[in-house]
């Protein structure tokens, strides 16, 4: 946020969005090291499947495990419906994320 500010801008959503938008291009580069970037050594991650991970490195061995093996090929597209901030400090976004499998060419909603 702008020093000067005490107000959110476009620019502090715009930042947002971009965090998002590099952890879908490093899932679609199958790199779990930019994946996890974001994410502090005191992080709290609930995997798709239910694994509690903790910290970025836990979240980044996760990852690259699967990037490995049981999503290898797949593809995230995203679609960002919000970002609301509640304080100068803190704000919440609301995406939903599709996945598209090895073998498809869309994704399927069943997969949101």
């Amino acid at each position: 946020m702008n020093s000067q500010s005490t107000t959110p801008t476009a620019a502090d959503e715009d930042a947002i969005r971009a965090i998002h938008q590099r952890m879908i291009d490093a899932w679609n580069a199958g790199d779990a090291a930019a994946f996890a970037a974001p994410f502090t050594d005191e992080a709290d991650f609930i995997a798709f499947e239910g694994t509690h991970l903790k910290g970025r490195r836990e979240i980044a061995a996760f990852h690259q495990q699967i990037f490995d093996t049981v999503v290898k090929g797949t593809r995230l597209q995203d679609e960002v419906k919000f970002v609301r901030f509640l304080s100068v400090a803190f704000a919440v976004m609301h995406s939903v994320v599709r996945v598209t499998l090895r073998a498809q060419t869309e994704a399927s909603p069943s997969r949101d």
